[in-house]
């Protein structure tokens, strides 16, 4: 019996660390890029995808050091595919990508008010992660995702 409940209490520990494991880390500085350059950044993704997705709409890693790829720029924001751990194979559709900087511009809470100069306005930076890509894009018809994490992030151009 307590052997028992000492197993159901780490299971639920082990499916909350797994639940945490995905979602957002803010990274907000002055020196962070604005939230609209991002938007638009991401935007940009969205207008490169072609009407089918097709071997064109993956983005694959960079496998050396960093293990980011940037994938858009506008203004003051680049936005980067990251690998984390492993060996950075599989390759990631670009609507993914687009997905997941959305959810750390407005699911993220990352924003931050800033005055730089003359302009003022949110600034973000940060990453988001999907701790488990091959699994949750299975259904990707052309692009093999990674085993180990991604992230999408944010940072000064």
């Amino acid at each position: 019996m307590i052997i028992s409940n000492i197993f159901q209490i780490v299971s639920v520990l082990a499916l909350i660390a797994l639940a945490a494991a995905d979602g957002p880390t803010c990274e907000t500085s002055p020196a962070s890029p604005w939230v609209l350059d991002c938007l638009q950044a991401a935007e940009n993704i969205s207008k490169d995808i072609g009407d089918r997705i097709g071997n064109e709409d993956c983005v694959l890693p960079n496998t050396i050091k960093s293990k980011c790829e940037t994938v858009k720029t506008h203004h003051s924001c680049k936005v980067d595919l990251c690998f984390v751990g492993g060996t950075s194979e599989g390759a990631v559709q670009k609507n993914r990508i687009v997905d997941a900087a959305k959810k750390l511009i407005y699911d993220g809470g990352c924003g931050q008010f800033a005055i730089d100069g003359d302009k003022q306005g949110l600034k973000i930076g940060g990453f988001y992660t999907i701790d488990n890509p091959r699994e949750e894009f299975k259904t990707d018809k052309w692009c093999h995702a990674p085993k180990k994490s991604m992230k999408v992030q944010f940072s000064k151009s």
